[in-house]
Protein backbone atom coordinates (compact mmCIF):
# COMPACT_ATOMS: atom_id res chain seq x y z
CA UNK A 1 0.00 0.00 0.00
CA UNK A 2 1.28 3.42 -0.96
CA UNK A 3 1.92 6.01 1.76
CA UNK A 4 -0.27 9.14 1.66
CA UNK A 5 1.50 12.36 0.65
CA UNK A 6 2.89 14.63 3.33
CA UNK A 7 2.24 18.35 3.78
CA UNK A 8 4.84 20.55 2.09
CA UNK A 9 5.25 22.65 5.27
CA UNK A 10 3.93 22.94 8.83
CA UNK A 11 0.47 24.46 8.68
CA UNK A 12 -0.01 27.40 11.03
CA UNK A 13 -2.51 27.34 13.84
CA UNK A 14 -4.54 30.46 14.54
CA UNK A 15 -6.81 31.85 17.23
CA UNK A 16 -9.57 34.24 16.20
CA UNK A 17 -12.02 36.36 18.15
CA UNK A 18 -15.21 36.31 16.09
CA UNK A 19 -18.50 37.76 17.37
CA UNK A 20 -17.14 37.63 20.92
CA UNK A 21 -16.24 33.94 20.62
CA UNK A 22 -12.67 32.65 20.65
CA UNK A 23 -12.16 30.05 17.93
CA UNK A 24 -8.98 28.07 17.39
CA UNK A 25 -7.94 26.52 14.11
CA UNK A 26 -5.62 23.64 14.93
CA UNK A 27 -3.59 20.95 13.17
CA UNK A 28 -3.40 17.79 15.25
CA UNK A 29 -1.35 14.71 14.36
CA UNK A 30 -3.70 11.76 13.98
CA UNK A 31 -6.80 13.89 13.43
CA UNK A 32 -7.87 14.54 9.83
CA UNK A 33 -4.28 13.87 8.74
CA UNK A 34 -3.18 17.01 10.63
CA UNK A 35 -5.07 19.25 8.18
CA UNK A 36 -6.39 22.51 9.67
CA UNK A 37 -9.64 22.01 11.52
CA UNK A 38 -11.88 23.81 13.96
CA UNK A 39 -10.77 22.95 17.50
CA UNK A 40 -13.21 20.66 19.25
CA UNK A 41 -14.60 19.31 15.97
CA UNK A 42 -13.53 16.96 13.21
CA UNK A 43 -14.40 19.59 10.61
CA UNK A 44 -11.66 20.53 8.17
CA UNK A 45 -11.29 24.17 7.21
CA UNK A 46 -10.92 23.33 3.53
CA UNK A 47 -14.30 21.58 3.44
CA UNK A 48 -16.10 24.54 5.00
CA UNK A 49 -14.35 26.90 2.60
CA UNK A 50 -15.15 24.76 -0.46
CA UNK A 51 -18.85 24.66 0.36
CA UNK A 52 -18.89 28.41 0.97
CA UNK A 53 -17.11 29.02 -2.35
CA UNK A 54 -19.86 27.02 -4.05
CA UNK A 55 -22.38 29.57 -2.83
CA UNK A 56 -23.46 28.35 0.58
CA UNK A 57 -23.88 31.10 3.15
CA UNK A 58 -22.72 30.82 6.75
CA UNK A 59 -26.31 30.26 7.87
CA UNK A 60 -26.95 27.63 5.19
CA UNK A 61 -23.85 25.76 6.31
CA UNK A 62 -24.91 25.97 9.95
CA UNK A 63 -28.44 24.81 9.17
CA UNK A 64 -27.17 21.90 7.11
CA UNK A 65 -24.07 19.76 7.15
CA UNK A 66 -22.28 21.83 9.83
CA UNK A 67 -25.12 22.26 12.30
CA UNK A 68 -22.76 21.49 15.21
CA UNK A 69 -20.72 24.62 14.47
CA UNK A 70 -21.43 28.13 15.67
CA UNK A 71 -21.55 31.00 13.18
CA UNK A 72 -18.28 32.23 14.70
CA UNK A 73 -16.60 28.88 14.06
CA UNK A 74 -17.70 28.90 10.42
CA UNK A 75 -16.52 32.49 9.99
CA UNK A 76 -13.17 31.66 11.62
CA UNK A 77 -12.67 28.75 9.20
CA UNK A 78 -13.40 31.07 6.28
CA UNK A 79 -11.02 33.69 7.63
CA UNK A 80 -8.26 31.11 8.07
CA UNK A 81 -8.78 29.92 4.48
CA UNK A 82 -8.60 33.47 3.15
CA UNK A 83 -5.48 34.28 5.17
CA UNK A 84 -3.69 31.04 4.25
CA UNK A 85 -4.33 30.23 0.57
CA UNK A 86 -1.00 28.39 0.47
CA UNK A 87 -2.35 25.94 3.05
CA UNK A 88 -5.50 25.32 1.02
CA UNK A 89 -3.41 24.75 -2.11
CA UNK A 90 -1.23 22.24 -0.29
CA UNK A 91 -4.24 20.45 1.20
CA UNK A 92 -5.82 20.30 -2.28
CA UNK A 93 -2.62 18.71 -3.63
CA UNK A 94 -2.71 16.09 -0.89
CA UNK A 95 -6.43 15.39 -1.34
CA UNK A 96 -5.97 14.97 -5.11
CA UNK A 97 -3.08 12.55 -4.58
CA UNK A 98 -5.13 10.60 -2.03
CA UNK A 99 -8.05 10.24 -4.47
CA UNK A 100 -5.69 9.09 -7.24
CA UNK A 101 -4.19 6.52 -4.85
CA UNK A 102 -7.65 5.27 -3.84
CA UNK A 103 -8.60 4.97 -7.50
CA UNK A 104 -5.48 2.94 -8.28
CA UNK A 105 -6.04 0.67 -5.30
CA UNK A 106 -9.67 0.01 -6.24
CA UNK A 107 -8.63 -0.86 -9.83
CA UNK A 108 -5.93 -3.17 -8.51
CA UNK A 109 -8.45 -4.92 -6.26
CA UNK A 110 -11.03 -5.27 -9.08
Amino acid sequence: MEEPPEPSFDYPEETYLVDGETVRIVCTDGVLDAKPRIDGHRVAVHYVYAKHERGRSVETLRNGVYSELSAAEVRAALRYAEEHPDVLEDVARIEEAEWRRIGRESVDEG
